[in-house]
């Protein structure tokens, strides 16, 4: 086979970096834009044009860059204040006033007044979460759960296990084997301290509807979290709360109307059990599932060195709220 000429590589790299850094058709008409922004942005479409029809692709590849980064900084800085936020190709990835008023109404159904009035008027987001959430959807945490602060949570725990894990749903009968009867909770974790969220302030959490990653079952409480740092990145993600856990069961269950989001079973691959890695029992860590022989939410005490082939880890994204 013939060589190929390091500088043809080097031209054919070059090309395809700037077929990547040339803006999607429509990609800049659809920027909310000010008269400085948008003449800022159109020389510099302009001149990059000039340059790469003279072949000068490296003055055009950096070119294109500047606008790349002018239009992400622009789009950073629109949706701090909107309520769509939107990835880089302009899909939606969450209505935060929407998300605000459904969750609104989900706490005000089940009797949670105070949860509900936790929440912001409106969610605005730094350039920094926006970031983070719109790399979360990347990696397919494509649901969100708006939370009252941490210290609200803690301090109506028992009011979240009686509306949360004990009330039936009104709407399924008694015998039905997915109806709620009185949960099982250890005293060790019941009084689990969660930690990793932010101070005295609401914030948004994102999840997986996929199944607890396979990856992180068989693990000691230690090595599933290491899994999941394999998986999403060191420091990018969160294991949930005892207390995040017990909502969005509940949420889950009534969207659902089943509980195959936390259902233990026999199988390893099908079983939802998950360490609830982000909250720790004095010596211990805290474990939930949906047990379906007794018909309850479990949640208990493991000692941090045992492992289960059923007993996995539920990844989470924690987004601050200004």
């Amino acid at each position: 086979m013939p060589e190929k000429h390091p500088g043809i590589e080097s031209a054919s790299a070059t090309r395809r970096s700037l077929d990547m850094a040339r803006p999607r058709r429509g990609e800049v008409a659809k920027l909310k834009l000010s008269p400085e922004e948008d003449k800022r942005i159109k020389e510099l479409l302009a001149q990059a044009k000039q340059a790469e029809d003279a072949g000068r692709i490296q003055d055009a590849l950096d070119l294109y860059l500047q606008v790349k980064a002018q239009v992400l900084e622009i789009k950073a800085k629109t949706q701090e204040s909107t309520s769509v936020i939107l990835d880089e190709a302009g899909k939606e990835i969450v209505n935060l006033e929407t998300l605000r008023q459904e969750w609104a109404k989900f706490y005000g159904d089940h009797d949670l007044e105070d949860l509900a009035n936790n929440l912001p008027e409106s969610i605005k987001l730094s350039s920094e979460a926006l970031a983070k959430l719109r790399e979360a959807a990347e990696q397919g945490f494509d649901k969100a759960v708006l939370l009252p602060s941490l210290e609200l949570q803690t301090a109506h725990l028992d009011e979240l296990i009686n509306q949360m894990a004990t009330q039936p749903a009104p709407s399924m009968d008694d015998s039905d084997p997915n109806q709620y009867t009185a949960p099982y909770i250890e005293t060790k974790a019941k009084s689990s301290i969660p930690q990793n969220r932010p101070t005295d302030k609401a914030y948004l959490l994102l999840y997986q509807s996929n199944p607890v990653p396979q990856e992180t079952k068989g693990k000691t409480f230690a090595a599933a979290k290491q899994e999941l740092d394999k998986l999403f990145g060191e420091g990018k993600w969160n294991g949930l709360t005892l207390q995040e856990y017990l909502i969005l069961q509940r949420q889950e269950f009534e969207a659902n109307k089943d509980h195959s989001f936390d259902e233990y079973s026999d199988n390893a691959d099908q079983s939802q059990w998950t360490w609830l890695l982000d909250s720790r029992a004095p010596s211990g860590c805290v474990a939930a599932y949906w047990n379906p022989r007794d018909r309850q939410v479990s949640l208990h005490w493991d000692e941090p060195e045992n492992s289960y082939p059923k007993l996995g880890a539920r990844p989470a994204v924690v987004v601050p709220i200004l």
